[in-house]
């Protein structure tokens, strides 16, 4: 698997690219994302990682912490004084 992974890097990428997978071992892990049923309890209200899985990925838990506060300010905006 990671030599077919190494081949089809050196045939589809920029060479400054496939150097990366040519010169490291690469592994796999499955990433799954889950999305909570319910965030609001009574007066209670879960955000960011407490209401959902934080992603593994670089970068993506500071752009859904963003994204997150975005729609919450939103939703706070959106709610006359009464969230």
């Amino acid at each position: 698997m990671i030599a077919r992974v190494k081949n089809e890097a050196k045939a589809l990428l920029a060479p400054q690219i496939a150097d990366i997978f040519l010169r490291c071992e690469p592994f796999f892990q499955p990433i799954f994302d889950l999305e909570s049923t319910a965030v609001v309890f009574g007066r209670v209200a879960l955000a960011g990682d407490a209401a959902f899985v934080a992603l593994p990925h670089v970068g993506a838990r500071a752009t859904k912490a963003a994204i997150d506060a975005a729609i919450l300010a939103g939703c706070l905006r959106e709610s006359g004084g009464d969230p």
